[in-house]
């Protein structure tokens, strides 16, 4: 806690948990063979709406996520922050491997990524290549070969190739000892191909609910909090991705919820009546006005500027 030598901070409820919450909106879904492992790859959301703007303060680069958990149970048993947007999972075989693949393009003249071997055994996570590379493709041939397929690099070998991707191999006798930038992508074979996206949010989050269902539980959702307020009697307010303004008591039991299309974004409480007027992410933003007793919205119209 800032400003306050030696605090302890304790957990006492974590409101609106869930089945793969770690992953925020899921893109690509795969179990193992074994039956052990369900690899998720997902981004929580870049923290930006039209009047703010969080990501430079917010200490980290990486806003994309790929979730390990436990087939079993559901339970989180490793979770790897990236830079860039998953793309393609390829657990190994014959060994407890997990290889990642993750990129876009930059928008301008580079097409950036990572190709990442996690350790399932220790948890631990390292990126190969030695330059950055979008990886879109990946599919294990054998315990030793792991193809992969590359965006082109840059713009210009987009227009020399006449194709926007390539498959190239990498073969390692033993994939657990791979070191960090120890893959030369130069010294690669490489096929020109056409690319394929493998990656579908509909169909993912379609996976986890029915993965969550089989096991009585609900698969929702939840990204970007933005405001959080406690009232006076204990209640708490939020507003996030897809919620105006959601009410939970203080022992974390949810009492109502107000959906929108956008995002709520910011939370006033007038101290003399019991509404909430909201900030919605909207273009131009709009303002809503909720009841704090039952989450009746009483007024919405658009924000005036000046």
């Amino acid at each position: 806690m800032t400003g306050i030598e030696g605090a302890v901070v304790s957990v006492q409820h974590v409101l609106g948990d869930g089945p793969f919450a770690e992953v925020g909106e899921a893109c690509v879904v795969l179990a193992d063979t074994t039956g052990d492992y369900i690899a998720v790859g997902g981004s929580p959301g870049y923290p930006q709406w039209a009047g703010r703007d969080v990501a430079q303060t917010s200490g980290t680069e990486a806003w994309d996520r790929v979730g390990v958990y436990t087939a079993d149970t559901l339970r989180c048993r490793w979770l790897l922050r990236l830079r860039w947007p998953v793309n393609a999972l390829a657990f190994h075989p014959e060994r407890p491997i997990l290889a990642v693949g993750s990129g876009s393009y930059d928008g301008g003249y580079m097409f950036d990524g990572e190709l990442i071997i996690l350790d399932l055994d220790s948890g631990r996570g390292v990126s190969i290549l030695n330059v950055s590379r979008e990886v879109t493709g990946l599919s294990w041939r054998d315990g030793q070969t792991l193809e992969v397929t590359l965006s082109v690099r840059d713009d210009d070998e987009l227009e020399e190739l006449g194709t926007s991707a390539v498959t190239t191999t990498i073969t390692l006798d033993d994939w657990t000892a791979v070191r960090a930038r120890s893959v030369r992508v130069g010294g690669l074979p490489a096929t020109p191909v056409e690319r394929v996206d493998d990656t579908n949010r509909t169909t993912a989050e379609a996976t986890l609910r029915a993965i969550a269902s089989g096991m009585g539980l609900r698969r929702t959702v939840r990204r970007r909090v933005w405001a959080v307020v406690v009232l006076a009697d204990g209640r708490v307010l939020a507003c996030l991705d897809q919620v105006a303004a959601e009410c939970w008591t203080g022992a974390g039991r949810p009492l109502w919820s107000v959906p929108t299309d956008g995002m709520g974004c910011q939370i006033f409480v007038d101290p003399g009546h019991p509404v909430v007027p909201l900030s919605l992410g909207t273009h131009p933003p709009d303002t809503v006005v909720i009841g704090t007793l039952d989450g009746r919205i009483l007024v919405c119209r658009p924000t005036l500027n000046g």
